[in-house]
């Protein structure tokens, strides 16, 4: 049996909303209500007992029952209308027996009270769909199991009319460990008995009108063919409107795919039930949604401009708005769930996908108060950032760096503080950082190493004495389990920040500690460094010597010169696309095969626009004025000038910076980096 791709169909409800704010006329049929929504029909139902479905955004303003809902003609008289499903800050859809076309119809809700309104009828259900969390030891191994599992699943991801039973991932969440639950009716016509069957990935489960037909339980793919599908003869109703309920549980393996699918026998061959074969409602256009007062309307829209997966995260560039219709004099201010905070009738935040969120707005003009509730599904297609563009990762740092990190959750907390080590700095890096360790010492968890180093990077640029008091109140399971990183980040705050002698004896203990490793190697290189900063240049050059001479060489030095630069120029290349952890690795790797070549090459150079790139901007300059006085006529010194002024520029010395940027552009034109330098001279 040769089925098409499974593909998500799209709802058989057109919302267009227009005008989302509008003055309130003289016929307010409903005068408590402060809400109502102006529809028209745009397409009837494929059978009258349908009716119309009026699918409303849901701003927290609407009854759980929909009880508050009221349906009435542009003249005021009250219409036909049912319940069908209510789903707080996403959606309400409530259906009407009948409307005419071409004419207005308004739906009055919100004030949170019950109305009376005309109902008493009940539309023959067409067909909907919702999905739900599967609970903790979900089963599906029988349909006993299939109903005890749906009655536990209290998580919904959502719902709503859709065109068939024939999906390939869950239009309302994440595409694993969720349920579903299809209802509505097949046109069976005057047919005695059809052929159903169910082609499924994990379990499903059908239902004919109301009984248990056939089932395929259990984790499987959803390959069958003719002989094996499941599946099996079924009576009709008498009206020609057989009632379907299709059930289908997702396990926790994202491949293969989920996938939900409801077909019969026609001509002989097994085929899906195609959309015209299932009863479905009517459809609106909503012309504008009102308030009695004329105030802004509390409905939120919802943009993803883009994704990012890192590092085992989900992060989406989200922004939310409000019709900015009636807004003078109002202020407006949101709250998150994870608990971010933002201001202003347009926000834009990094989330963290994939489970749903929950924002509210709230608009406050003098002593008036507006509210509303939106939730941000992230199971829509969207634009996917790329780590490789700059831009792309500009955009996440500014947006990330924007919260305010204490009132974040740890579930935001934990992969800003991975991100902006990577792509920000450590500053931008440490307030977030601060904030998850206050919440969250363990550090067994993985993200601990990132938020401790950046803490303790950001320290050391303004108090190096403390940030070594700091590191060494570590306890002492979590400096064994991170000794690899911990121990070369106090070889540096030794070395690069105090000028330390105790690192020489600390350098001895961690070579012993790491017999055999770059590490030990490092930490040797280290004592050489040392002796490099403080002038001793005979001593630097023994130990590194010392160092260099355990590095096997059949060339006898003869290679290096051509080594440092390809390490040279592979730095360089991975600064330019911002590829820092590569320029990390590279920089030991180089350090670890020639030490003598940061007394031979341009690594010190390299190596202090790599801290650049991490804020390390004293550590930068010390870097770039030790080059200077071991190489005082080399080739760089414009490269020298260009980056000690951008380290002096951070560290506040912003007018020295400003005049050596311009000799730069004056004096020497034609170098690469003369047009930058122009633009920093002159503040652009």
């Amino acid at each position: 049996m040769a089925l098409r791709p499974l593909i998500l169909f799209p709802a058989t409800v057109a919302l267009a909303l227009a005008v989302l704010a509008g003055a309130a006329d003289s016929n307010w049929a409903i005068p408590d209500a402060p809400y109502r929504a102006v529809v028209r029909l745009s397409n009837p139902p494929n059978v009258p007992d349908a009716g119309v479905a009026i699918d409303l955004p849901e701003f927290g303003q609407t009854l759980a029952g929909l009880t508050d809902v009221v349906l009435a003609d542009a003249d005021g008289k009250q219409q036909l209308l049912a319940p069908v499903w209510r789903f707080e800050g996403a959606r309400a859809i409530v259906n009407a027996k009948e409307l005419k076309p071409k004419q207005d119809y308004h739906v009055y809700f919100g004030g949170g009270k019950a109305r009376r309104g005309l109902g008493g009828w009940m539309p023959r259900q067409g067909l909907f769909m919702e999905t739900r969390r599967l609970p903790a030891n979900a089963r599906y191994e029988s349909w006993s199991d299939m109903e005890a599992t749906w009655r536990r699943a209290t998580e919904v991801d959502g719902g709503g009319y859709v065109s068939a039973v024939y999906h390939g991932l869950n239009p309302f969440g994440e595409s694993q460990n969720f349920c579903t639950h299809y209802i509505g009716y097949l046109m069976t016509g005057k047919a005695k008995e059809v052929y159903l069957y169910t082609q499924s990935c994990d379990a499903s489960f059908v239902l004919v009108n109301g009984k248990f037909a056939f089932e395929w339980p259990g984790n499987h793919p959803a390959h069958a063919n003719e002989r094996t599908a499941k599946g099996g003869r079924v009576v009709c109703s008498t009206d020609g409107l057989t009632r379907i309920d299709y059930y289908h549980c997702k396990g926790a393996e994202p491949q293969p795919g989920p996938s939900m699918d409801l077909g019969w026998r026609q001509g002989g061959k097994l085929k899906p039930v195609p959309f015209d074969e299932f009863v479905h409602p009517g459809s609106v256009t909503i012309e504008r949604i009102e308030d009695v007062a004329n105030r802004p309307v509390p409905w939120v829209a919802v943009r993803l401009e883009s994704c990012l997966g890192y590092n085992g995260y989900f992060l989406v560039h989200t922004v939310l708005s409000v019709p900015e219709k009636n807004l003078d004099g109002w202020t407006v201010q949101w709250a998150f769930d994870d608990g971010g905070v933002a201001t202003g009738p347009k926000v834009a935040r990094v989330l963290v996908g994939l489970r749903p969120m929950r924002a509210t707005v709230q608009m406050t003009r003098g002593k008036e108060t507006v509210r509303g509730v939106v939730r941000i599904d992230f199971a829509q297609e969207t634009k996917e950032a790329s780590v490789n563009e700059p831009a792309d990762m500009a955009k996440y740092v500014e947006l990330l760096t924007k919260d305010n990190a204490t009132q974040l959750s740890l579930k935001a907390l934990r992969p800003a503080v991975v991100f902006l080590r990577e792509f920000g700095n450590e500053q931008a890096a440490a307030g977030f950082a601060d904030a998850y360790l206050k919440r969250n010492p363990d550090s067994s968890d993985p993200a601990w190493l990132h938020a401790m180093l950046a803490k303790l990077r950001s320290l050391e640029q303004r108090d190096p004495k403390q940030a070594l008091v700091e590191m060494r109140r570590i306890d002492a399971n979590a400096r064994k389990r991170y000794a690899r990183y911990l121990d070369l980040f106090e070889m540096e705050l030794l070395v690069f920040y105090l000028r330390d002698v105790s690192a020489i004896q600390r350098a001895m203990q961690i070579s012993m500690d790491h017999q055999g490793t770059d590490i030990a190697r490092v930490a040797k290189i280290r004592v050489g460094d040392l002796y490099r900063l403080q002038g001793k240049y005979k001593e630097a050059i023994e130990q590194y010597q010392g160092v260099q001479r355990a590095i096997a060489d059949e060339s006898g030095g003869r290679k290096q010169p051509a080594q440092d630069r390809a390490y040279s120029v592979a730095v360089q290349e991975m600064l330019l696309n911002g590829f820092r952890q590569e320029v990390e690795a590279k920089l030991q790797e180089w350090e670890c095969a020639h030490p003598m070549g940061k007394l031979e090459s341009d690594f010190l150079l390299q190596r202090a626009r790599f801290l650049e790139t991490l804020g390390r901007w004293g550590e930068a300059l010390t870097e770039l004025d030790s080059f200077e006085k071991l190489k005082p006529d080399s080739p760089y010194q414009i490269d020298i000038t260009f980056y000690r002024a951008k380290a002096m520029f951070e560290l506040g010395r912003k007018d020295e910076a400003r005049k050596m940027w311009a000799e730069i552009a004056t004096k020497y034109p034609k170098h690469p980096l003369a047009r930058e330098s122009r633009k920093l001279a002159d503040g652009k």
